[in-house]
């Protein structure tokens, strides 16, 4: 739980500065990306020894600060594609079954 929640937050940060987000990001919103990441890297430092439980309550946490603003510039209101059941924008109808992706 330790490594999935460091490995989240160096993530994070690195994902506000790549081509693609950084151009769309604006600067309050990377500003508090940049601030949760480090808040809950400094907590990891001074909970080394904290509980599975303790570690997923921070990730979850920092989840709260940043999935909003990431699902912003993906430009849905979600947690992302995924949870549309990966649908881009301007699709319509239902989403497509199995048997239209067999390729036999």
């Amino acid at each position: 739980a330790k490594n999935n929640l460091e490995q989240y937050a160096f993530a994070l940060q690195q994902s506000i500065y790549e081509d693609g987000v950084a151009d769309k990001i604006n600067p309050v919103d990377r500003q508090t990306i940049e601030d949760a990441c480090n808040a809950s890297l400094q907590w990891i430092e001074e909970n080394a020894e904290a509980t599975k439980q303790q570690f997923e309550s921070e990730k979850k946490k920092l989840e709260g600060i940043c999935m909003p603003i990431m699902s912003k510039l993906a430009g849905g209101a979600g947690p992302g594609p995924a949870a549309a059941g990966g649908r881009g924008k301007g699709k319509s109808g239902p989403a497509p079954n199995v048997e239209e992706f067999d390729l036999d």
